[in-house]
């Protein structure tokens, strides 16, 4: 129930980019990942076509290119996603979202996490993920649960608010790989605590993302689940 609670609050968060809507639409890339069960079988119309829409829980899905209004809209069949001004007769098309989200403004790349558990509504999240904002070599933290989070990533510390996200950079990072100490600490009972603590093999050509859980016991109360992204090959020479 915290999880669930918290992941609506994040609509509030300062990295939660609500943008108004504008005739021109926008261009850009999603990559989804699931924090519970699988998504699939929707639908939504990238400018051109039906695509489907896929979110599960193993990493990153791959790309897909998005080309419409800030609100993207899912819906559970491709003949619905179809705007009005193609559809046969100019018919307007009376299907409801499944689920819908605002998009960011101005980002290359948008990481779109996605909630689903059992018969539970479909919610979404977006974050702009363009690679000019989060390089490779850097670490993207979300913060998902109850507590406030102390984090130290190799020389780099930080105390990152509940329903709040940081971006954690070092040159070194950037450059190098290595092995890099992660510690997190937590306040339980009134002191700040070591919750968590490993050692993480690093590669500059990737980016991350973690994300922090409530821990479903109090031996550990916080859940980690970390996944990479990379730069998109160059284009081919014509």
């Amino acid at each position: 129930m915290k999880i669930i609670l918290f992941f609506l609050t994040l609509v509030l968060c300062p990295f939660f980019y609500v943008q108004a809507e504008d005739s021109v639409g926008l261009r850009t890339e999603i990559i989804t990942l699931s924090v519970d069960d699988a998504v699939g079988g929707l639908y939504f119309w990238n400018g051109e076509k039906p695509v489907e829409f896929r979110s599960v829980g193993g990493g990153l899905g791959p790309p897909m290119s998005y080309r419409g209004p800030r609100d993207l809209q899912l819906f559970d069949s491709p003949e619905a996603t179809m705007p009005a001004s193609l559809a046969p007769g100019g018919a307007v098309s009376t299907a409801t979202p499944v689920a819908s989200v605002q998009l960011p403004e101005g980002a290359g790349r948008v990481l779109l996490l996605t909630r689903k558990q059992a018969d539970g509504p479909l919610r979404l999240l977006a974050f702009p993920a363009s690679f000019n904002e989060i390089q490779t070599g850097d670490y993207r933290f979300f913060n998902f649960s109850s507590h406030d989070v102390r984090i130290l990533l190799d020389d780099e510390t930080e105390l990152l608010p509940s329903g709040q996200g940081k971006t954690f950079s070092n040159r070194t990072w950037q450059r190098n790989r290595k092995d890099l100490d992660i510690q997190l600490g937590a306040t339980i009972d009134g002191q700040m605590r070591l919750v968590f603590s490993s050692v993480w093999g690093h590669n500059p050509d990737l980016r991350y993302f973690v994300m922090i859980f409530d821990g479903v016991h109090i031996s550990s109360p916080l859940i980690l689940r970390k996944v990479h992204d990379r730069l998109p090959p160059p284009p081919e020479e014509p």
